[in-house]
């Protein structure tokens, strides 16, 4: 309830126009323009357009019920992406109040980005692919299915889709190390999730834009040296004091788990 009341709150985003206007043009076309339209500086410059399932669904949003809809989206959209980390931490076997915390701390550090954004579709599907993976750990093994579809549509709503074989990636090397360290048998079949990461890494791809996404995220590298953008400005104290405090609680529990595998590590 925490989350969708920071989440509900008048629009006030003006990156959502840009979004509306292709969504719209989409929609009466039936064809993605490929080209930033609307730069009066090169409207021919090319535009891979990786968010562009959400500017549709932004703009028949806008259709049904104006921006008043296109809020609720968002409030949806970053409500389940929190329901989604609460479960999968409770499945990993955080305590209810524990779970809680995290997320609200979660929420305070990403207010700045709770806005009528592409990214919001991120925020969900890395949630989805938590749960899944948590699914998975505890004996569901067919929860794997869902990596592809999840990460196909996530393809098709924005360019953060490149986490997807990164969480995945990262959840199987982290499993195996876990696995060397106890002498257990792995949490994450190897096998099936190797081939369900390959699944993601293809379905990244699977858009109109094709084998544009790694270009177009290399393009973000150098925003910072050519104009001053609010993502890729330095963390402050004073401006981001949720992202320090976060910070500082994630490296005393990555210190407390190093302390706690020191002799299996010395064995290695």
């Amino acid at each position: 309830m925490l989350v969708a009341a920071l989440a509900l709150a008048p629009m006030g985003e003006n990156d959502l126009f840009f979004h509306l206007a292709l969504g719209q043009r989409i929609l009466r076309t039936g064809v993605i323009p490929f080209r930033n339209l609307y730069s009066f500086t090169w409207p021919a410059h090319p535009d891979p357009d990786l968010a562009w399932g959400f500017q549709v669904l932004v703009a028949w949003l806008h259709g049904q019920g104006g921006f008043a809809a296109v809020v609720l989206l968002k409030t949806t959209l970053v409500t389940v992406a929190a329901a989604l980390a609460y479960l999968t931490a409770r499945r990993r076997g955080a305590g209810a109040l524990e779970a809680a915390i995290a997320i609200v701390l979660a929420a305070l550090c990403a207010e700045q980005r709770l806005v009528e954004r592409p990214h919001l579709v991120t925020f969900v599907g890395i949630g989805a692919l938590g749960w899944v993976l948590a699914r998975v750990e505890g004996g569901r093994v067919r929860a794997l299915w869902a990596v592809v579809p999840i990460t196909f549509v996530w393809a098709n709503m924005h360019a953060g889709v490149f986490l997807a074989p990164l969480v995945i990636g990262m959840r199987l090397f982290g499993a195996l190390l876990d696995a060397r360290l106890s002498r257990q048998p792995s949490r994450l079949p190897p096998g099936p999730t190797a081939l369900a990461l390959s699944g993601a890494a293809a379905a990244t791809l699977a858009t109109p834009a094709g084998p544009m996404l790694p270009s177009y995220l290399l393009w973000h590298t150098g925003l910072g040296a050519t104009r001053n953008v609010e993502e890729f400005r330095p963390a402050e104290p004073w401006s981001d004091p949720w992202f320090f405090a976060l910070g500082a609680l994630v490296a005393a529990f990555t210190l407390a788990s190093l302390a706690r595998w020191r002799p299996c590590l010395r064995e290695i």
